[in-house]
């Protein structure tokens, strides 16, 4: 999930799962 956080930040939203 941390990284998924991470990379979601620049996404759609804070976790893309």
């Amino acid at each position: 999930e941390k990284e998924a956080a991470e990379l979601g930040k620049g996404t759609t939203g804070p976790r893309v799962t």
